[in-house]
């Protein structure tokens, strides 16, 4: 048998502790808009000190040094005129016939050796990630006329699953590429530095095929630097 005990309480009493409770809930809902503000100041100061922070202070450069020595990065014969840009995930470059004939690149001979000497087969703009191990037909450039396309190693191109996080919350796996080299600020990239990567590039021309193999020399500077 359960037995509750009830006590009679003057009505004063009740009202000094609703007035008590009022200065207290008035008291809490001041310390919460409080405590809001105080978490949204320091959530910006994070966000600040971790944006000045994460800028990086170094960046990697890429000198041509064969067939020719160029700072530009840039390269020309009686037949191409050709530039790169490097990106940490692949290789920019624009390509432009000089010639009064077509030319073409053989996509499926392109490679890019890396720093460790290691030959790997390439993809390019226009190929799916989930057919980049495929044949890719040869591209035909017209006389006189150019183009702007991107090489990535296609063993660096893998898909993401995100984990076991991922697949419990419902995420979608995306396509990602590995870095070619570690962030420029990380210690790791400065046994880089010195080390060459190479483009191979076969082109058919009028006077047959030329095999290009472009050698760029690796180096770190810091970031705004002339």
């Amino acid at each position: 048998m359960i037995t509750r005990n009830f006590s009679i309480v003057p009505c004063d009493v009740l009202k000094n502790q609703k007035m008590a409770i009022g200065v207290g809930a008035r008291w809490f809902n001041k310390m919460v808009k409080n405590t809001k503000c105080i978490l949204i100041i320091v959530g910006l100061i994070i966000v600040f000190n971790f944006t000045v922070w994460a800028k990086p202070k170094h960046q990697y450069v890429f000198k041509l040094i064969k067939p020719v020595d160029a700072t530009e990065n840039g390269f020309t014969d009686n037949f191409i005129r050709i530039g790169f840009v490097f990106l940490l995930d692949g290789v920019n470059f624009t390509l432009c016939n000089k010639s009064e004939q077509p030319i073409k690149i053989h996509w499926n001979d392109v490679s890019y050796i890396d720093a460790a000497g290691n030959s790997h087969r390439v993809m390019h703009s226009g190929i799916k990630f989930d057919e980049r191990n495929q044949d890719m037909p040869a591209i035909s450039i017209p006389p006189t006329s150019k183009i702007a396309d991107l090489i990535v190693p296609s063993d660096y191109v893998y898909l993401d699953k995100g984990g076991i996080g991922a697949a419990y919350y419902g995420l979608p796996a995306k396509w990602t590429v590995t870095p070619f080299f570690p962030p420029p600020d990380k210690k790791e990239a400065l046994e880089f530095v010195g080390r060459t990567v190479e483009v191979f590039m076969p082109i058919e021309t009028s006077d047959g095929l030329k095999n290009y193999r472009f050698t760029f020399q690796i180096g770190l500077e810091e970031m705004g630097k002339k």
